[in-house]
């Protein structure tokens, strides 16, 4: 079978696929007898090196190295290439690494990001290795800036619970607690929880709950912060047996009656005395009540060292019903959870135009707790008594005198009585008359 071709420059009459006028080749004519290397391209028909790339400079990838062979194709084609990455050998910056051939910003990383440490800035030079290839890292630390919670201090780069602490417990301000969120900056467990934000953690602080508070000494409950407003301060940090600040309260009079006719404002006057100093405060707080409207609810006071130990406040209220009221008042240290005295007022309001039980039961109750009705009410019944042994022993010689007078009227009357039997018997003895002597002769 006769098979019509078009061949024009190696043969003439065979098969020319692409039309460029050489012969295709075949098992009785191959290229290194003219025949063409590139069958199915126009541009190119003879490949003098054999290694794909057509010797026509102006065709279709033209060889730029034609009587070398090579495998290149990203900068020049047929070329050199022994990486075979498709750079030639003369432009790859990365000889012998397959995976990257060009550094655009000539750091030493690739700038083909999945290339081996490929370079993640590619047009910016930069030394980092540990998070990213190729970026700024101001500080060395291999950490690229763009990850660096540090980037100028090389001794520490991640902070993984965020908390401004760094991961590396070798490195400046080491968090040692870096799985778990913290604030502690104080102390020896910097970056570990602190509730109260006072900076040392929750679990060396001895009042993890109270800022103002972290250490207790001796243990007693009380911190060694003596602060005035700190949360129980100990005076004593160092003895167990002593915490509290000491001070004593005393308000006078300690007994107020006001007629609510006249009015139902008061006064009363309160001394703390103490011997605290060193800017010790005591606070003067008056209980509130419905019955009573303290407008002077609270008063405060400061002792300093070598200052007087006892000062004095002024308290005013006002009456809001009538009968008797309790007014209660404590002396207390800001911070603490204890009172270091309480003191009661007696208040008696009463309506003069109205008597009532309850007045006439206070005044009663007042007079008797009055220490002046008390000594008087003793004196009393120390003369009632002594009048009363004198009315007793005149009584006595005045009834022993009649009983005196009695036996001796008594022994007389008998006597008398003998000597009339005796007369008697005389007279009948003589013979005279026997009849009874008259009335008086007895």
């Amino acid at each position: 079978m006769l098979i019509a071709g078009n061949s024009t420059f190696d043969r003439f009459g065979c098969i020319d696929s692409d039309g460029d006028g050489y012969s295709d080749e075949d098992t009785q004519w191959n290229t290194s007898d003219g025949s063409d290397a590139f069958p199915f391209e126009a541009t190119q028909n003879a490949d003098q090196d054999n290694d794909g790339f057509g010797d026509n400079p102006i065709g279709f990838e033209a060889d730029d190295c034609p009587t070398t062979q090579g495998s290149s194709f990203r900068d020049t084609f047929g070329c050199g290439d022994e990486d075979n990455d498709g750079m030639s050998d003369v432009n790859d910056d990365f000889l012998g690494e397959p995976t990257q051939w060009t550094d655009s910003d000539s750091d030493g990383f690739g700038d083909e990001i999945n290339g081996t440490e490929g370079d993640f800035c590619p047009s910016t030079p930069g030394t980092s290795t540990n998070d990213v290839y190729g970026c700024i890292d101001t500080d060395s630390d291999g950490y690229s800036d763009l990850n660096d919670v540090w980037p100028n201090d090389a001794t520490q780069w991640y902070d993984d619970d965020m908390d401004g602490f760094g991961d590396e417990n070798s490195g400046t301000a080491p968090d040692q607690c870096p799985d778990e969120y913290g604030t502690a900056y104080l102390g020896t467990l910097q970056g570990c929880p602190d509730t109260d934000g006072d900076g040392y953690a929750d679990s060396e602080d001895a009042f993890p709950l109270h800022d103002s508070q972290y250490l207790d000494s001796d243990g007693d409950g009380w911190g060694d912060n003596e602060t005035s407003g700190a949360h129980k301060p100990d005076h004593w940090p160092n003895d167990p047996s002593r915490n509290a600040g000491e001070a004593t309260l005393e308000c006078t009079p300690d007994r107020v009656t006001i007629d609510s006719v006249t009015g139902s404002s008061f006064v009363f006057t309160c001394t703390v005395t103490t011997t605290m100093g060193d800017g010790f405060t005591a606070r003067i707080d008056w209980q509130s009540s419905t019955s009573v409207n303290a407008e002077t609810s609270s008063q405060l006071m400061i002792f300093n060292t070598g200052s007087e130990t006892s000062q004095q406040k002024i308290f005013t209220g006002q009456a809001l019903s009538e009968g008797t009221h309790d007014l209660i008042l404590t002396v207390t240290e800001p911070g603490a959870e204890i009172a270091m005295d309480t003191v009661s007022i007696r208040l008696n309001v009463y309506n003069s135009s109205a008597s009532s039980e309850a007045e006439d039961e206070f005044t009663w109750d007042t007079i008797l707790d009055s220490t002046i009705f008390q000594v008087s009410a003793a004196m009393i019944v120390f003369v009632f008594l002594f009048g009363m042994l004198i009315i007793r022993g005149k009584v006595r010689r005045v009834k022993d005198e009649d009983q005196r007078k009695a036996q001796a009227a008594q022994v007389l009357y008998n006597r008398m009585m003998s000597d009339q039997d005796v007369v008697q018997r005389r007279r009948v003895e003589l013979g005279y008359d026997a009849t009874p002597l008259p009335p008086e002769m007895k």
